[in-house]
């Protein structure tokens, strides 16, 4: 027990260092509001690039359809559990999630929300470090 507590508190300030950005791919689209299959099918070409420093997370996105974009969220969680993040405006709440990593090179999956008074759209993300 002793051993495993030791390789978490090494692996902590690794995680939440990271320099080098994970990359991330979408893989299914949720909408609350009605079906949209064209608005899903641009959305599904998202690209994103997350990257976690020691006090917030910056997140990118490219696509062909929308313009470039970056939000920083900041964390709302305490390791070993999954780094979650929130983002605020005026408009809408953003959360992120994702495991919290100990490995260099594990694939995961990562969840992103954008929610206003009148939707929420989820995305499903695939990535990589």
């Amino acid at each position: 027990m002793k051993t495993y507590l030791l390789a978490i508190l090494l692996t902590v300030p690794a995680t939440f260092a990271a320099a080098e950005p994970f990359k991330c791919r979408v893989t299914d689209v949720l909408l609350s509001s009605e079906e949209n299959p064209e608005f899903v099918r641009k959305n599904k070409q998202k690209q994103f690039l997350i990257t976690v420093g020691s006090e917030s997370i910056v997140i990118a996105q490219s696509s062909p359809d929308f313009a470039p974009s970056e939000r920083e969220f900041f964390p709302v969680s305490e390791p070993p559990s999954d780094i979650l993040a929130m983002a605020t405006d005026s408009f809408s709440v953003s959360t992120f999630a994702m495991p919290y990593l100990t490995n260099s090179g594990i694939r995961f999956d990562a969840t992103l929300t954008l929610q206003t008074a009148n939707f929420v759209n989820v995305w499903t993300l695939d990535c990589l470090p």
